[in-house]
């Protein structure tokens, strides 16, 4: 069954959607400021990863503060690629 979990990010937008099918997926749709990341999505981040799940996309709608804020926050704590601290992420 198909879950969606809208984050508070005040004027901004963070959206989860995640199936869990034979293979898990998972996509992060915007990440609000920050501090929406900070508070609210790096926990689930952390424990979708700890359930086998990787992001198989992130996307930004568009770089207005409010929605790419948080994005650009999780890709500075995850590092490389090659070799995610929090979630490897398969496309952006």
């Amino acid at each position: 069954m198909p879950y969606l979990k809208m984050y508070p990010a005040r004027n901004g937008d963070a959206f989860l959607i995640r199936e869990n099918l034979a293979k898990p997926t998972a996509i992060l749709i915007d990440g609000g400021y920050a501090s929406t990341f900070q508070e609210y999505i790096l926990l689930d981040l952390t424990n979708l990863a700890h359930h086998g799940y990787s992001l198989d996309l992130v996307v930004a709608t568009h770089i207005d503060t409010d929605h790419i804020a948080g994005l650009l926050a999780f890709f500075k704590c995850n590092g490389n690629s090659q070799a995610p601290k929090i979630i490897p992420v398969k496309d952006v």
